[in-house]
This record gives C-alpha cells, sequence and structure tokens, in this order.
C-alpha cells in the first residue's frame, strides 16, 4: 500500500489519511473483497503514525461499512457481489464521490464534508455503501476510470474540468455532477441558487435603504480557466436585481482576475460613492474587509456587506452577513438523483437547484 501521511500533520489529518489511503487502495481495486488489510502495527508503521491514529482510522471505516472487524483475525473489505449484482443495478457495489480537493477539506464541518455527510446519509437509506476518492484532473485517467467502473455503481463528481466527467462516461459509469455547472456534458447536475441567491442579498440591501450597491465581479479571470459559470450567474443575479429595485447597476468592479484583486475592486466601488457591497465569492471577504478598514468604514455600522457563501475554514467570528445554502441537502439531493439514474438510464439529465438563503449576521447597515 503507497505511503501517503506524514508525522508532521495535525492527528486528524493523519487520521484522515489512513481512511482516505484504505478507501483508494479499494476503490483501485488494490484491496479486493474479502481481502485483508495489514495489522494495526504493521500499517503504523509503514506510515509512520502511531496505532491509535491507525485504529481510529479502521473505526471510521467500520463506521462507513468499507471495512468489517473479525475478531482475533482483523479488518477485512467485505464481500458485496451478490448485492452488487442484484439492487444495485451496477457493475459495482458503491456510490464513490470523487473530488479534486486537498483532503484537508473534506475535515468534520467543511463544505465537502457537509455535503458529503448528506450524501453517504442517503445512500446508506437505500442500503449503498459509499467510498470517497480524491483524484486531480491529471490523474484521472482512461485506467483509473476503468479501476472504478470495477467498484462503482455511480460516481458523484465535484470536478470543474469536463475531462474528468468524460473520461468516467467513457468508463460507463453513471455520473451526477455536485456544485458546478455543466451543461455541455449532458449529465446531471445539483447546483445552489446563484442567481436567487444574489437577489437575496440585493434586496436585503435595498430594504435597509441602500441605493448605491457595489458589486465586485471575478468572472473574468475564471473565465478563462472554464469556471466562470458560477460567478456569471451570481452577476445576472445582480443586475436582475438592480434593474427590479430600479437601481443603478453601474457599480460592478469588472475584470477582476482573482480573489487576490479583491482589495482593489473594493476600493474601486468605495471610490464611486457605494454605501454597500456585495461580495460573490467567501474568499474575497479577507481582502475586502482589511481595505474596508483601511477606509475607516467600520462593521457593523452604515456600511452594508453580504457575501457569497460560508466562512472560510468556518471561522464564524466577524463574518458578515452571507447568503448560503444547505450542503447537506445538496448531497442529499446528487444521490436521489444517481439512484434515479441507476434505475432509469434513459432519463433526460436534468439540473437541480438548491435553494439559497440568507444568514443576517448584522452588517446589512442602514442609510
Amino acid at each position: 500500500m503507497k505511503k501517503t501521511v506524514g508525522k508532521r500533520e495535525t492527528p486528524g489529518a493523519l487520521t484522515a489519511g489512513v481512511v482516505n489511503l484504505i478507501r483508494e487502495n479499494v476503490a483501485s481495486g488494490r484491496l479486493a473483497p474479502g481481502q485483508y488489510v495489514p495489522s494495526e502495527r504493521d500499517l503504523a508503521k509503514q506510515l509512520g503514525v502511531s496505532r491509535v491514529t491507525v485504529r481510529r482510522g479502521f473505526d471510521q471505516l467500520v463506521k462507513d461499512g468499507l471495512l468489517s472487524r473479525e475478531p482475533g483475525r482483523g479488518y477485512v473489505v467485505p464481500d458485496r457481489n451478490g448485492r452488487s449484482n442484484g439492487k444495485n443495478g451496477g457493475s459495482g457495489p458503491a456510490l464513490v464521490f470523487v473530488h479534486a480537493h486537498p483532503e484537508i477539506e473534506l475535515a468534520a464541518g467543511t463544505y465537502h464534508a457537509r455535503m458529503w455527510a448528506g450524501a453517504r446519509e442517503e445512500a446508506a437509506r437505500a442500503g449503498y455503501l459509499t467510498m470517497i476518492s480524491s483524484i486531480k484532473t491529471e490523474a484521472l485517467t482512461a485506467s483509473k476510470a476503468q479501476d472504478l467502473a470495477r467498484v462503482a455503481a455511480g460516481v458523484l463528481c465535484d470536478h470543474v474540468d469536463p475531462r474528468a466527467i468524460r473520461t468516467l462516461l467513457q468508463a460507463g459509469i453513471p455520473v451526477v455532477q455536485v456544485d458546478y455547472y455543466r451543461d455541455e456534458m449532458h449529465v446531471d447536475v445539483i447546483v445552489q441558487d446563484d442567481v436567487g441567491g444574489i437577489l437575496q442579498a440585493v434586496e436585503h440591501l435595498h430594504s435597509r435603504g441602500h441605493r448605491r450597491i457595489g458589486y465586485l465581479d471575478t468572472s473574468a479571470g475564471l473565465r478563462a480557466e472554464g469556471q466562470a459559470a458560477n460567478s456569471e450567474r451570481r452577476r445576472a443575479g445582480f443586475l436582475l436585481a438592480c434593474s427590479r429595485f430600479g437601481l443603478d447597476s453601474g457599480h460592478v468592479a469588472e475584470g477582476l482576475w482573482s480573489t487576490g484583486e479583491a482589495a482593489e475592486g473594493t476600493r474601486r466601488v468605495l471610490d464611486q460613492g457605494v454605501t454597500a457591497v456585495v461580495l460573490p465569492h467567501a474568499e474575497l471577504w479577507p481582502s475586502a474587509r482589511e481595505t474596508l478598514r483601511e477606509r475607516g468604514v467600520a462593521l457593523p455600522g452604515k456600511f452594508g456587506v453580504v457575501v457569497w457563501g460560508d466562512p472560510p475554514e468556518r471561522q464564524e467570528k466577524g463574518f458578515p452577513t452571507a447568503v448560503t445554502w444547505n450542503k447537506e441537502q445538496m448531497g442529499r439531493e446528487g444521490v436521489r438523483r444517481l439512484l434515479n439514474r441507476l434505475q432509469n438510464p434513459g432519463l433526460e439529465p436534468a439540473t437541480v437547484v438548491i435553494p439559497a438563503r440568507l444568514v443576517d449576521r448584522g452588517t446589512g447597515g442602514a442609510n
């Protein structure tokens, strides 16, 4: 088994490393049903971690149903062939969540962890095991997809690059994409309500007396990377809201190429005399906050701020009023659509939109 964890990581990350190592070895076929995994002692020595870390990882895998504990013999990958040829209706025994994010993003409480928790809950209700596999786009080769096809009845995928989805489809795996629009791929998609969320943000600020509302647009940079769909829909939501409430839509800082340019964009709209600003990405907030401080803008206060998304790294303190959505529901809807796809392969692909909601943290301001 390939060594993927190290001593310098936190205890939680080390345990997650053990869990993901086993999951990926099962997904790739290196650990087959009926095969025993190395002992706690051997695996701890191989990975350079403590036996307690390995034991915690094994406990999580048993809880998830990916391993079975056999007293006196160790931990074994359960034989699920009977079910994979019947109820699942696919070539493999499990539903697999394929992503390209660092493992730390799957720590408890983060966005992706919450989405996957909802997916796992729904899959368990339907009698399916679940697995998760972190695969970079360049590593998702045809061979890797064939490995996944051996164990996966279907895949939930949040890869941005359409090549990843195309590779999975070519391997004959049913795919549902979560969190990104990919109309050209002709697959089921589960997304948040970008337009409706920004409409709520502007309505919230408008109700507090704001008539000059700024907006930071990073579509240009994301478009160059083929990842602008969500940003473009949020910008469309802002323009629609301005039209609906009779506001000047000219206070848009356009042409920003990255979240790192948030400071420049914030200065630009402040120079236009705005009394509030909408940030369409949570990653924009730290730089925008520093710029507001530099300009002497106190929050909470008269100036209004609404941000799209949850606090980066779950840092709630000081995070402003925000538009968010139910991540667990996104995962559940993804699995429901995937199960529907398995039972009815001829269904036309659909886009399921998860409603957005506004969380008022007191930074709407007032004039």
